[in-house]
């Protein structure tokens, strides 16, 4: 089994987890699918942007709107978008309309006239993150405590 991990990065803050779904023993093993990831160079303004994420801990909140810019913002590339988030969805995934992962949420541009601008919302594109991935990490830590704990 290939695992791919993100570079220790902090201006990305984000990390991608193995997890081992046999664990704990307890009934049926869930039957899970992996996500498709989409082409973010492709993504055109209009198109559909639906956010999954647990905004102020209401969690597997979906959300939906559009993308309103492909742009550069302060010195990196984002994908602009006025689904609707706020802090809990960072790092929830942003789904087009085929079902395919093309960014992650990340932040909110608030500001205007006494804070007033709204739907501002960013999304790492996901060949950003794509382009981050190797294929071994070298500070790879174990997570939890026992025999239950894994490393990835």
């Amino acid at each position: 089994e290939e695992i791919w991990v993100l570079e220790d990065d902090s201006t990305v803050d984000l990390a991608l987890l193995q997890i081992d779904l046999s664990e704990p023993k307890t009934g049926d093993e869930p039957t899970v699918e992996p996500v498709t990831l989409g082409d973010s160079s492709k993504v055109v303004v209009g198109e559909t942007a639906v956010s999954i994420g647990n905004p102020l801990g209401l969690d597997h909140t979906l959300t939906t709107g559009v993308v309103s810019a492909r742009r550069k913002y302060q010195g990196r590339n984002w994908i602009q978008m006025s689904t609707p988030i706020s802090p809990g969805n960072s790092g929830g995934p942003v789904f087009n309309g085929l079902g395919e992962v093309i960014g992650v949420t990340t932040a909110q541009i608030r500001g205007g006239l006494f804070g007033g601008a709204q739907n501002l919302n960013l999304a790492v594109p996901i060949d950003e993150l794509q382009r981050r991935l190797k294929p071994e990490y070298p500070k790879k830590r174990k997570l939890g405590s026992g025999t239950a704990a894994s490393t990835w």
